[in-house]
Formats: C-alpha cells, sequence, structure tokens
C-alpha cells in the first residue's frame, strides 16, 4: 500500500491529507510549478506544495466509510469563505434558507463576490443564489432555481461524494478522475490575516484531480469544499462557520443568526447533527411561556411523529429527535405556539 504526505500551504488554511497516490501528485506538481511562476510580488502566499517524493502508481482503492453528506454539511446558517489565490476576490457562501421548489426540500445557497478596491477595502458585491438539495440515490448535490428549466449535479459533486480514496473514477460526463485523500486529513485556520492563534480540525479529506485537464478540488468532512484550482486560478478556503462552530475569521462580517432573527422572535434554533442516522437534538427558542407543539412530518404531509405538546416557560429548550423508527429521506419540523409556526429540515440517512 503507497502512503504519502501531501501539503497545502496556506496563510489562512494548511491541509495536511495523509494519502494519496502517484496520478495526484504529478497533476498537482505541474500545477503548483505553473502558479507559482506567476505569483506577483504582493499576493498573499496561496499555494499547493507536495512535499514527499513517490512511488508508482500501485495503490489499491481505500473504501470511505464516511457519512457522504458530512463532505458537504447544506444547514442553514451554515457560512464558507474563500479567498482567491491573488488575494483580489473573497467570495463567501451562505446557507439562507430552508424552501421547497417543485415539490422537493432544498436550501437557498447564496453568493456574495467582494473585489478588492485599489485602498485594500472591499467593494460592493455581486450577489447569485440558488437552490441545492441532497441525491441519496447518487450520493451527489443537486442544483436548481426558479430561471432553470431542470435539475443539475452541483459543481463539486460531479463525482458522487462516497467514491473510494485511491481510486481512478469515470465522473461521466467530466471523464476520469484521480481521488486521493484520507482519513486524517488536518485543516488549520489561523495566520497573520486571522488574528493570533489557529484553529486546527482533523478530519477526513477527499481530494479530486481531472486527468489531463489541472482541474482539481478538496472536500472536507464536516466542513466542506476547502479549495479549488482550474488553469492557473486559484482559490481556497480562509474562514467557515458550520453548525454554529466557527473556524478562522472573516475578511467580511458576517450577520448572526442573532442579528437575523430578534430574540423576541419564536424559531428553531438548529437541529444537530445533520444528516443523522439514529438521534438528533433540536434547539428550539420561545420569547415567552406558552404551550408548543413540535412535529415531525413527511413530504407528503403525513405526521410521523410528536415532539413535544404541552405548557413550556420562556427560553431555550431542547428536544431529542429519536429518528430510528423513520425511513431515509427530508422530513419538516414543525414549532407551533398560537398563530406562530415555524419549521426546519430534517435529513435522515441509513
Amino acid at each position: 500500500m503507497l502512503s504519502r504526505k501531501h501539503y497545502l500551504r496556506e496563510r489562512h488554511l494548511l491541509f495536511v491529507p495523509m494519502r494519496s497516490f502517484a496520478a495526484l501528485l504529478l497533476v498537482c506538481l505541474l500545477t503548483c510549478a505553473s502558479v507559482l511562476a506567476q505569483q506577483p510580488a504582493n499576493a498573499l502566499p496561496v499555494s499547493w506544495l507536495p512535499t514527499e517524493s513517490f512511488g508508482p502508481a500501485d495503490t489499491q482503492a481505500t473504501p470511505d466509510t464516511t457519512t457522504p453528506w458530512h463532505y458537504f454539511p447544506l444547514h442553514v446558517g451554515n457560512v464558507w469563505e474563500y479567498v482567491d489565490y491573488e488575494g483580489d476576490v473573497v467570495v463567501q457562501y451562505r446557507i439562507a434558507a430552508d424552501t421547497v421548489f417543485s415539490g422537493h426540500p432544498y436550501v437557498r445557497l447564496s453568493e456574495e463576490r467582494h473585489p478588492r478596491r485599489p485602498d485594500g477595502s472591499w467593494g460592493i458585491p455581486t450577489i447569485y443564489s440558488s437552490l441545492l438539495r441532497y441525491d441519496s440515490t447518487q450520493y451527489r448535490v443537486l442544483e436548481n432555481s426558479p430561471f432553470a428549466e431542470y435539475e443539475r449535479v452541483y459543481y463539486y459533486t460531479r463525482c458522487a461524494l462516497n467514491v473510494s480514496f485511491d481510486s481512478i473514477v469515470d465522473c461521466t460526463p467530466e471523464g476520469s478522475w484521480a481521488v486521493g485523500g484520507g482519513y486524517n486529513g488536518v485543516l488549520v485556520f489561523g495566520g497573520e490575516r486571522a488574528g493570533e492563534g489557529a484553529d486546527t480540525l482533523r478530519t477526513p479529506v477527499k481530494t479530486f484531480v481531472q486527468l489531463g485537464t489541472g482541474v482539481e478540488y478538496g472536500l472536507a468532512a464536516g466542513i466542506g469544499l476547502v479549495y479549488h484550482a482550474v488553469e492557473g486560478y486559484r482559490w481556497a478556503l480562509h474562514y467557515a462557520k458550520v453548525n454554529g462552530v466557527a473556524y478562522g475569521r472573516p475578511f467580511i462580517p458576517v450577520a448572526s443568526e442573532q442579528e437575523a432573527v430578534p430574540d423576541a422572535a419564536l424559531r428553531i434554533v438548529r437541529i444537530w447533527p445533520q444528516p443523522v442516522r439514529d438521534r438528533a437534538t433540536l434547539r428550539v427558542a420561545l420569547p415567552e411561556a406558552a404551550r408548543v407543539t413540535v412535529e415531525v412530518f413527511d413530504l407528503v404531509g403525513r405526521r410521523v411523529a410528536v415532539l413535544l405538546d404541552g405548557p413550556q416557560a420562556a427560553g431555550a429548550h431542547e428536544v431529542t429527535v429519536n429518528t430510528r423508527a423513520l425511513t431515509s429521506g427530508m422530513y419538516l419540523v414543525r414549532l407551533t405556539s398560537g398563530s406562530q409556526v415555524r419549521t426546519q429540515r430534517l435529513h435522515v440517512v441509513r
């Protein structure tokens, strides 16, 4: 079995996956040489630096037992911020809300691209929006919008999320891809621009390189997309907030949940973890004492569970959601107090 160390050294992000093979390293070496030669003197030092020699490409594929959806967490409130190679553009993605479109549950993904002004400040952003949902049959994420005529596979899941490490896969119609990475990835968020100290996370990381093109990207379990490179252009993760946990510090201020939703409001704060196999925790906030019901419905409107029904005091409450009796799929959790109703998506996997 071939072993290697592969380092992504960023001022903001250091990625160290511990397994890959020759095809991945060869492509990365060629990409690195081309990109570093073009780096201007005042650029942010963002680079991809493989540092260890490699042997013949005879590595056997290693099955990945990570829950596929952990590589692409679509939870309301999640935020990712990326910086391009030259530091001229910051792109911030945010899962803004749950919604239903054409009979399917989606999350709305907001994308903001902030250009850097000559004085170093960030300019007025260009804003885009799309709808995303999991496809549990293909282990991919599908993208849609009110203006699209059909769903399409989201760019960063063109290869299924459950493919094995150390493998060559045919992601039709995208061609052949080398899949590397491993279970012992290390993400380090920090550096001069992120303040003193660093946030470190050990988690499985999966890398994808399209053979013959130089296109590559990486996904980290529990985080999502960590970098993307194509034809000499590269951008990498600088900041992330996933399931309420923040890593690093953003360039662009991120509106908090408290800013988005007033404290004096009935709300479902979050449901975690998601996706869930057996048990999840639901956190709700009540502005005042009231009779409250919390119910779970499937997508055809059938009530499948009652989690809470009765008077509750004002403040935050946590409720256990037992999903063992539920089949795989999407459900809606409905919180009701008087005439106020709040809903949030629940994704169950088996």
